[in-house]
């Protein structure tokens, strides 16, 4: 087990670093599609097509080479293309657009309902675990 150290850096920004060195996680609020780092975290659905919000704003953002890679994998798989609790990486970064993240992790998070609340942590719990798994290629 990985020990977690944990620092404030302001009302804005929490960074999480992993005693093994291999992964910083960043949690910023402010418009995450401006991020200019190594992956970012999309919530998306289950057709992992843009849905509004944050979704939305990382499709236009991202640009043709991510949102042509989304497309491909939604018309293969057709409405399953990442199911709930999973998580898909998507190349991001080209020359055309060298000011955004390099991948784009597409996670699927589980509507919460209080009856089945245990099912609704482990799928978000596991969201966070592929997420992770996919950032630390």
């Amino acid at each position: 087990m990985s020990a977690i150290h944990i620092e404030k850096l302001d009302d804005e920004n929490i960074v999480f670093k992993f005693a093994n060195g291999s992964l910083k996680v960043t949690i910023r609020q402010g418009d995450l599609s401006k991020e200019i780092c190594d992956a970012v975290v999309n919530p998306t659905k289950e057709s992992m097509l843009p849905n509004g919000g944050l979704d939305e704003t990382i499709h236009k953002t991202m640009g043709t080479l991510f949102v042509n890679q989304v497309i491909a994998v939604s018309q293969e798989l057709q409405d399953n293309s990442c199911p709930i609790g999973q998580s898909r990486i998507f190349v991001a970064k080209n020359r055309q657009n060298p000011n955004i993240a390099l991948f784009v992790i597409n996670t699927v998070g589980p509507v919460y309902h209080n009856e089945e609340k245990e099912k609704s942590a482990f799928l978000l719990q596991s969201c966070y675990s592929t997420s992770f798994a996919l950032a630390n290629l």
